[in-house]
Order: structure tokens, then sequence, then C-alpha cells
């Protein structure tokens, strides 16, 4: 079975513990039952028991036991008890390392192995932590130096302090004899032997996952050591040195390191013949060498598309994977592309995610002929003259259309509003939608009525609203902010009137009270996605970490596109660049994809669109 030779930057182990919530948004209560001490804990918008138990270092089955309505699954805003000081202990949780200083941590230089790695082995023992709420300019500096403990202690166990902290938000600080006593070194790289190194036993850890982990069997395994029919935590094996590890390149410095470990991934390694090999390049902003700017989201498309590969992997699919650290600016992504010259033969070029560069991307596709796919700007330049282009999301032309159906079908007996924000500049995709809007219904001689508001006051809505029917807003505006100021006038109106809000897609992340909204987007409703838990289960078996539970869901974007653009491109018989639309793509999770183009001089547009509902009370 031909399997995956994967040349990239090893930044992509920080997936295994990233993560964008903030422990806590206010210090939780505490409730004295039966003489146990409980946190109670109100759930937050995109959370799950795996990540409730990470957060709390207790595990998912001492939730479910003192909540046993959590079975049925989590709602926003449910109270559940988080145990301060568990009765099943002796199963220690382990915390993995935070992602920014990790990461930054593996471009360590020259041909050397990765940097020490740092675990820290919490035992269910009270009390292990603080619980600290940032006050107003406290930085991790002063906390580190208040509580007696590193800033890398603190972000170990609250890894989006890495990227700033915020009042209000509570921080789970180590004490100090714990980071003391608790943090050992891992000694991965120390050559123990020419024949063997040490590997230390971590909780939840078998004979063969470590057997994976380090590529090899588990034969090899107990022939270096004794009495195996129990592996206790923190006992030190002997790991044959059988293997070469495969390398991973940081394809921006050149650099080789041993930071990821992808066997434990991929499994063995056999290097297939390059003329079958299907050769990828991701261009995306991990910005590692400056933690204010790294974004979760990015991350995470990364790892849905390494769950895409894995799988095609498994399929017996071969891949030469280059990755790239763009950060945000053209100038970094001009460095890439002149000392990279391996990206003028890649099949396929992912990225950028920064609409800034976009067009040094599109400029260099179309003048090496490499097809290249644009995963998450709406608008391409010169898209209509570039071939070689695959815009995934649809772009405003695409939207209006779908709306014209959309307003001869379920919006046909509505009674539109244009609610017009003074002062909303005209370049505004909202004020751009909303015009187009005005123009298809003056077409059809649909009657609407036009509000001009400036600031929210009492009936300000209710004389344009109809009482017998169903009204529909239409804001000039694609930024929430603006209308936010205005939602409490409409709730109130809501009360006598049936009322929905025509949102942008992105409002979907807004957690302020509203009436209920409609959207159109390239992702399909979260209650159409089939497969969705089995996929989750798959994605946590694979990487360790739930994703973020956001609209869109950034790694199923990553994973359903990758795993599209792998199918139709292992296909060497057809050259897709001689089609005008591309195979429709019915397997997609989140979205399914249909590629058109005007002429075989034009690039490629999406034209999937989906019709849903949103409501937030």
């Amino acid at each position: 079975m031909h399997t995956t030779k994967i040349k990239t930057i090893c930044f992509i182990v920080t997936l295994l513990s990233f993560s964008v919530f903030s422990f806590a948004q206010a210090q939780h209560e505490v409730r004295i039952i039966n003489g146990v001490e409980y946190y109670v804990y109100s759930v937050q918008q995109g959370e799950g028991l795996f990540r409730i138990s990470q957060n709390f270092g207790v595990s998912q089955d001492e939730i479910t036991r003192i909540n046993p309505e959590v079975r049925d699954g989590l709602r926003i805003g449910q109270i559940i008890l988080i145990p301060r000081q568990t009765q099943t202990a002796q199963t220690p949780q382990t915390q993995t390392p935070p992602p920014a200083n990790v990461v930054a941590s593996a471009f360590g230089g020259g041909n050397q192995p990765a940097p020490a790695e740092q675990r820290t082995v919490v035992e269910n023992r009270e009390p292990s932590f603080h619980f600290h709420t940032v006050q107003r300019r406290q930085t991790l500096f002063s906390l580190s130096q208040h509580y007696g403990v590193t800033q890398d202690d603190i972000i170990r166990f609250n890894p989006q302090a890495a990227r700033g902290l915020r009042t209000g938000e509570v921080l789970r600080i180590p004490k100090a004899e714990t980071a003391r006593t608790e943090t050992r070194t891992v000694e991965t790289q120390q050559n123990i032997s020419e024949e063997y190194f040490i590997h230390t036993v971590e909780a939840r850890e078998t004979l063969f996952s470590i057997s994976r982990k380090h590529n090899v069997t588990q034969a090899d395994i107990e022939h270096l050591n004794t009495d195996l029919d129990v592996l206790s935590i923190g006992r030190e094996l002997r790991i044959p040195r059988n293997v070469v590890p495969a390398q991973t390149t940081d394809a921006v410095s050149e650099r080789t390191t041993a930071f990821l470990d992808w066997r434990r991934i991929f499994g063995r390694q056999r290097v297939a013949d390059d003329a079958t090999k299907l050769r990828i390049a991701f261009l995306l902003p991990f910005s590692l060498e400056n933690r204010a700017n790294v974004d979760a989201r990015f991350f995470e498309f990364y790892a849905g598309a390494v769950k895409a590969i894995h799988e095609a992997q498994s399929n017996g699919i071969s891949l030469d994977i280059h990755t790239f650290d763009t950060g945000t600016t053209e100038e970094r992504l001009q460095d890439i592309f002149a000392q990279n010259p391996i990206l003028r033969e890649v099949d396929l070029i992912v990225g950028p995610a920064h609409h800034i560069q976009v067009p040094i991307v599109t400029q260099f596709a179309q003048r090496h002929r490499v097809k290249t796919l644009i995963p998450l700007s709406n608008r391409v330049p010169d898209i209509e003259r570039n071939p070689y282009i695959f815009q995934f999301n649809p772009g405003m032309n695409v939207e209006i259309d779908f709306l014209r159906q959309m307003f001869d079908t379920q919006f046909a007996n509505m009674n539109i509003v244009f609610a017009n924000i003074e002062g909303v500049s005209e370049a505004d995709e909202g004020a751009i939608i909303s015009r187009e809007i005005r123009q298809m219904l003056n077409e059809r001689g649909r009657r609407y009525s036009t509000l001009t508001i400036s600031a929210p006051e009492i009936n300000l809505f209710e004389p344009r609203l109809n009482s017998r029917g169903r009204n529909l807003i239409i804001f000039n505006t694609n930024q929430f902010q603006l209308v936010q100021p205005f939602l409490a006038n409409l709730n109130t109106a809501n009360r006598d009137f049936d009322i929905t809000i025509f949102e942008r897609y992105g409002w979907k992340n807004r957690d302020v009270r509203r009436p209920n909204g409609i959207y159109v987007a390239p992702f399909r409703p979260e209650s159409e996605i089939l497969h969705l838990r089995s996929y989750n289960q798959n994605f946590v078996n694979l990487f360790g970490w739930e994703a973020t539970y956001h609209s869109p869901r950034f790694d199923i974007l990553g994973y359903d596109l990758v795993t599209y653009f792998i199918r139709i491109l292992s296909d060497r018989k057809t050259d897709i660049t001689n089609q005008l639309q591309l195979e429709a793509h019915r397997e997609g999770l989140q979205s399914q994809f249909r590629f058109v183009r005007r002429s075989l001089d034009s690039g490629f547009i999406n034209q999937q669109m989906y019709f849903g509902n949103s409501q937030v009370r």
C-alpha cells in the first residue's frame, strides 16, 4: 500500500493542544454538596464535554456521573456541576504544550531534533491551581511574578493567553509547587544509546499506541523491555532506533526538524515513485513569529486538511505535502515564492487566506500554470482571465443570483423593509447586496418600504411592519456592530409582529438575542450535516482535541476541500483545466461543490449555496 511522504513545517503539532476558548468567562460559584466542593458552570457556545473536561482537569466520565443529563447533549447556558476534588483519583490528566510558544521553539535551527517536549502531568489532588480573574492592566509577566511561576506555565493551562489577556477572563494558574514537581522533560532527543532511546509512559498510552507513535512493532519494544503486561504511568521504556525517522522540513527557512512525528498519523512510510505522487502546497498564515497574530481558524483548517490527507493515504494515494507560513504580508509571500522553486512544480496550491496576498498567488499560478485553490476570499482579481484558479467562496454575484430564486419562492409573500443605517459606506458588502435586492424587486414590481435610521428610538420599526404577515428586515451593512444597537427595538416589535432578519452568515457566531434570522452561504446548516458525530470522533482520535464549533467549521472546510481536490487530481487521465464544469462533489460534510467557469480562459467559481435559519434567544 502506498503511503504518504510528508514534507512540511512542523508546527502542526500545535493542533494537538490548540484552544481558542478561555477557561471561563467569569469567576465560578463554588457549591458544597454532601461535603464535596463543586464548581457551578454554565456551558458556553461551541463547548463540548471533551473541552470542558480538559479545561477543568476532570474526566468526561466523572462529569457525566455527576450530571447524567449531559448524555443527551449539552445546551448553551446549561448549568452543570464540576467537582473541585474528584472521587475517582488515580486518573491523571495530561496537558499538552501550548501552541504558540511550543511551535515557535520548533524553529530551532540546523539538523537538530526538536526541543525537549515539556509535558505536565496533573494528579487529581486538591489544591493544584489558583483560579485568577484578570484585572485591568494585568499581564502574563505580572501574573507569573505574583504566583511564582513562569509565563509558559500559565500559557500551558490557558493556551488562549498566548494571544493576550482579557479583563474578566478566568485563568487556571498552577501553584508553584505543582509547576515545579509535576513538570518533567521527556528526553525524546537524548542519545541514551546507539540502539535505543527512552520513552516515558503517559496517561492512557498502551503498548500499541506507543509502537505506532515511534513506528516500531510491539515485538521490538518487548525485546528491550521486560514485564510489559501492565504499563504504569511514568515508566521508562527503551524504544529501538531501528527506523529512520521521517524528516519534516520547514519550507520557509529550509531547516530540518523532527518536531512533528508524522508517523503517529501516517504509520510507516514507503516512498512512492515521484511520477505517482500528488504534490500539494499549503500557503496559510500561521504567524508563528508573532503570537499576537495567531488565529486558531487556520490551524483548524490545516488540521482538517491533514485528516483528508490521512484518509487518502489509507486509500493508497501517495502525496508530497509542502506547507508554508505566509504570515500576513505581501513581502513574506514573495520571499516564499522566490526561495522555493518547488512551488512551480506542485499539482495544487491551497491558499492564501488573506485577501491582500491573493493577487501575488494568482499571478504566480498563471505564470507557472499551477492549479490554485483560493479557500476563503470571495474577490479574486482577474479570475475571468486565469484558468488555473479555483475560488471556493462564491462571491457576491453568485449570492445575488441565489437570492433571486429565494425572493421568488421562500420570500415571495413577505413584507420587505430596508433598514438603512446612516453613515454606512456605499462599498459595504451589505449595502451593495441591499441595493441589488431593491433593484431586483423593482424589476419584478414588488412593493417594499425603506426606513432610514440613525439611533434606536421607540416604535422605530412598527409603522413599516405588517401585523398580518411575515416581515423581512434587510440592513444595509455587513457589520454586526452597526446593527446591534437596533436589535432591542426589533425584539420589542417582535412581540406583536412576525419579524425575520436577513443576516450575513458571520452573524451566526454572535450570541446576542434577536428575532429569527435567515441567511445564504456556501455552508450547509448544522442540522443538515450528515455523519458529523462520526467525523468529530475520528478527528479527536487522530489529533487528541476537539475543533471549535463556530460557523463555519474551518476544520471541516479544510477536510471537504482537500478531500475533493485529492480525488479529482488523482485522476491523471483527466485534465480539469480543459473542462467548463468540474464533477459535482456530493460527499462533502459541510459543503458540496459545484465549480463552474464561463470559458476555458477563465477560472472556476463554486456556485453551490445554501439557505439557512438562525435563532438566538
